[in-house]
């Protein structure tokens, strides 16, 4: 899997 998804925390947003 290349990205994982966390149930535990929240995605990180990238900042453009």
């Amino acid at each position: 899997t290349p990205m994982p998804h966390n149930g535990c925390r929240p995605p990180k947003k990238r900042r453009l």
